[in-house]
Formats: structure tokens, C-alpha cells, sequence
């Protein structure tokens, strides 16, 4: 093999390599691209989802009315929401998985709205109901009531509670109004 055969091999090599490169740069910028639209997708199905409320028939549900609960506050939080929190529990049933929802419906009428609860600890709970010794510590909720919902509207506030893996919708007939 000559020098000018040898120095052919490697341009050759060298071209090879930059076209590999290349192509790994081509497919790095593609899987960045792709994992953004697929995480710009997830944002707005779960914005979709656990944001605003969500329409609901409440015939759709049997009624649970062997629920303990207890809202501690409704209090307006700043201009654009009010806070609301307390508990919930099935006597008996230690809860092992919260996907407890609000509902806010009005008498007599089928149509409800829902909204997502946060899960927080109330060891309170569990020290009240000591004689079931059972824990409830994940018996609390939280949800945030965006009034831009809410303009002129009153409702009554409920649940979909998930007891032995079926959906149950408890009345409270408390009063829920926001007033401006």
C-alpha cells in the first residue's frame, strides 16, 4: 500500500465519520424534539384533567350515606380561589388508596361538577376513631375552588368516594356560595 492509497483510506475514514456524526446529531435533535412534544402532550392532558371542573351525572352513582366526614373550613384564599379542607372516612375501611373527588351539585338536579382533592395526613382522625384501631390518617382532604367557576352559582358540596373498588356519591347538603 502506497502513501497516497494510505492518505485515500483515511479521507475516506475521516468522511465516514462526519457523516456519522452527523446522523447522530440529526437523531439527537429528533429524540429531544420528540421528547419535548411527548412531555408538552402530558402537561396538557393532565392540566385537562386535574384542573377546572369537570361535568358530571350524578345518577350515574350509587349513594353512599354510611360515610363519616366532617369540612373543617371553606374560607376564600386570595382573589382567585377558595381553599377548602377536611375528612372523610368509611367506619371500618382503613384507606388505602385516595381518589376521593368534590362535588359541588344543586337539589334536585342531576348535573354535578367535580374536582380533584389533595390527600392530606390527619392523624387527628385516627386518634378520634381509636377504638376502630384502625388507621385514617389518609383521611384528609384539600381542594382549591377556582371562582372563575363559580360567578353566581350556589352548591351544595359532595363526594365520589371509591369504597371496595366501586364509586359512591355522598351528600353533605352543606352550602357552598361564592360571593365575589
Amino acid at each position: 500500500m502506497n502513501y497516497t492509497n494510505k492518505l485515500y483510506v483515511k479521507k475516506c475514514f475521516l468522511e465516514e465519520e462526519k457523516i456519522v456524526n452527523c446522523i447522530r446529531r440529526r437523531l439527537s435533535v429528533l429524540i429531544v424534539f420528540i421528547s419535548v412534544i411527548v412531555i408538552l402532550i402530558c402537561c396538557a392532558f393532565s392540566y385537562k384533567y386535574y384542573h377546572g371542573l369537570k361535568e358530571i351525572n350524578i345518577n350515574n352513582y350509587k349513594t353512599r350515606e354510611d360515610m363519616t366526614y366532617h369540612v373543617n373550613q371553606i374560607k376564600k384564599m386570595n382573589t382567585d380561589y377558595d381553599h377548602i379542607s377536611g375528612w372523610i372516612l368509611k367506619r371500618g375501611n382503613k384507606i388505602l388508596q385516595f381518589n376521593t373527588k368534590l362535588v359541588l351539585y344543586r337539589s334536585g338536579d342531576n348535573c354535578a361538577y367535580t374536582l380533584p382533592l389533595k390527600l392530606c395526613q390527619r392523624p387527628d382522625v385516627t386518634k378520634v376513631f381509636a377504638i376502630d384501631h384502625i388507621d385514617y390518617n389518609n383521611s384528609g382532604f384539600e381542594a382549591k375552588i377556582a371562582h372563575k367557576y363559580m360567578k353566581n352559582n350556589k352548591f351544595k358540596i359532595g363526594f365520589i368516594v371509591n369504597v371496595n373498588k366501586n364509586d359512591y356519591f355522598v351528600k353533605t347538603n352543606i352550602n357552598y356560595s361564592y360571593r365575589g
